[in-house]
Parts: C-alpha cells; sequence; structure tokens
C-alpha cells in the first residue's frame, strides 16, 4: 500500500472483527488475518478520495494507493482591529 500522509486504517474483516493499524507515509506493507472482504477506513488529519475500500484477499492485483485530497484544519483566528470580509466562500 501507498500513503500520501501517515494514517491510522480501521479495519473490518469478513467475519466482523476490527482492529487498526498504524500506517506511515510512503509505501508499507499491512497483513491482513485470513481471505475474504475487508473494509478499510483511513483516519487522519487529512481526507483521502475515499472514505471507505472494500479489498478482497488473498490477491491484490496491484498496490493500494491513498493520496489525500484536503487537509482538515481547525482554529480560531483572533482579529485586532478592523478587518472587511470581501468574500465568504474564500473560507468555506
Amino acid at each position: 500500500m501507498v500513503l500520501s500522509h501517515d494514517a491510522t486504517l480501521a479495519i473490518t474483516g469478513p467475519d466482523g472483527r476490527s482492529f487498526e493499524q498504524e500506517v506511515p507515509a510512503g509505501r508499507a506493507a499491512i497483513c491482513l488475518p485470513g481471505s475474504g472482504e475487508f473494509v478499510i477506513v483511513p483516519r487522519s488529519c487529512h481526507v483521502f478520495g475515499r472514505e471507505r475500500i472494500a479489498v478482497v484477499t488473498p490477491a491484490l492485483p496491484q498496490p493500494l494507493t491513498l493520496t489525500a485530497t484536503k487537509a482538515l484544519i481547525k482554529g480560531t483566528i483572533k482579529v485586532c482591529g478592523g478587518i472587511q470580509l470581501i468574500d465568504e466562500t474564500q473560507f468555506s
């Protein structure tokens, strides 16, 4: 598997059991216990192109690639003095 950014993968197996696997950015290998359909949900401070990925083992034809499409950022901006907001859509 290839990840653009670090993520924790929440993995649910065909038997319904779930576990989490931390995966660093770059190339990594994870072992899935058994065969069948596994559902992978990446959790990170980044949003990846897909929220849920279903993979069927034992054979994957190519490495699974997850690329971040946006960052999740929360914060507060404190302004001292006047400010003029020109276009609110810039901040959505």
